[in-house]
């Protein structure tokens, strides 16, 4: 399944889980000098973190793992047994665009239920691409700014 190469972080579901994921994915990045991952990584994670606030709204927990074909993953757990799903969208929209996002900045993703023995819940992964202008797009400086205060 890949080894886990940080400790899970475990959070809450508010608004401050967002940028405490982006901090753990970067500093779990940095452990296994894999820096190049960063801005898609915490694109991606924004995302789910963000998607398990505003829907899953249970706690949540955050992983990164070294898979064995060389790739990092990095997943978000949740107790909601909803999957996420690709929504269509008005262009005046602010949100919607989530999962395009972070398909986007992947290499692969998926969605995966818990097993029985774990009870309601799933997990969303995705595995992040280096090259974020391969992914369409070209800069994702002040991701750290970005404003999380409609999920108060």
């Amino acid at each position: 399944m890949g080894e886990v190469v940080s400790e899970p972080l475990s959070l809450d579901p508010v608004a401050q889980a967002v940028s405490a994921a982006r901090r753990y994915v970067r500093a779990a990045l940095d452990g296994i000098d894999a820096g190049a991952l960063e801005e898609c990584a915490e694109l991606g994670v924004s995302e789910l973190v963000t998607n398990a606030v505003l829907h899953g709204r249970t706690a949540l927990t955050v992983t990164v793992r070294r898979m064995p074909s060389g790739r990092v993953r990095i997943e978000v757990s949740d107790n909601s047994p909803v999957p996420p799903r690709q929504r269509r969208f008005d262009l005046a929209a602010t949100t919607g665009r989530g999962l395009r996002l972070v398909d986007s900045a992947s290499h692969d993703w998926g969605i995966e239920p818990f097993p029985p023995e774990r009870g309601r819940g799933k997990t969303v992964w995705f595995e992040p691409r280096e090259d974020p202008t391969a992914a369409g797009f070209p800069d994702l400086a002040g991701l750290e700014d970005l404003d999380v205060s409609a999920l108060r």
